[in-house]
């Protein structure tokens, strides 16, 4: 017996309908599946004060900066926080980069393959603007997954050419260790064959 399923362009052979129906909700949203690669990344630091004093519990004023081509390079994005970021018990601050108040650029618009890249970091322990402590340091290869959100339309699909009147002259097959075809790929579609 043969199910054709016109929406999917495929036939099953030897199934039962409850099991087609099965197969087609587990399977049935996956092309749809698309990942993206966040647009932001995550930073921490420890928050001391002039004097080496650990800030507790505390709100900061942060500024960050992205700069390209060196620790002095072009701004392409820069952003503060609204509101502030809050110290804990050790003076740890997290802020997730790209999820802030954009002051200069698009997060989203950084095109990571044109590195290197710098992030610049200035922080007012009194929580305001008057950005006293400051560090650079270069960003090494986690923020770069996103480039690989920019090059997915650039690489060439696997795509299958041929000429076929009918669903009898198959472009691709993989057959089981005793010869038998079980998947079939043809202009009009796909067949999968499965034993009962």
């Amino acid at each position: 017996m043969k199910i054709k399923l016109p929406f999917l362009g495929c036939f099953l052979s030897g199934m039962s309908n409850l099991i087609v129906i099965i197969l087609f909700l587990a399977l049935g949203p996956a092309p749809c599946a698309l990942g993206q690669a966040p647009q932001k990344f995550s930073y921490q630091a420890v928050i001391r004060d002039a004097g080496n004093v650990l800030q507790s519990n505390k709100s900061v004023g942060m500024r960050v900066t992205i700069l390209q081509g060196s620790p002095t390079g072009t701004i392409v994005y820069q952003e503060t926080y609204s509101p502030n970021p809050q110290t804990n018990l050790n003076g740890l601050v997290t802020v997730a980069i790209g999820t802030g108040v954009p002051v200069t650029g698009t997060f989203s618009s950084i095109n990571w393959a044109s590195g290197p890249y710098y992030i610049k970091t200035e922080t007012d322990p009194a929580g305001g603007t008057n950005y006293t402590i400051t560090g650079t340091s270069q960003l090494l290869s986690v923020p770069y997954a996103l480039m690989a959100n920019n090059i997915g339309s650039n690489v060439p699909y696997m795509s299958v050419a041929g000429n076929t009147a009918t669903m009898d002259s198959a472009l691709f097959v993989v057959r089981n260790t005793t010869g038998q075809i079980v998947f079939a790929v043809y202009n009009e579609g796909v067949r999968i064959y499965v034993d009962n």
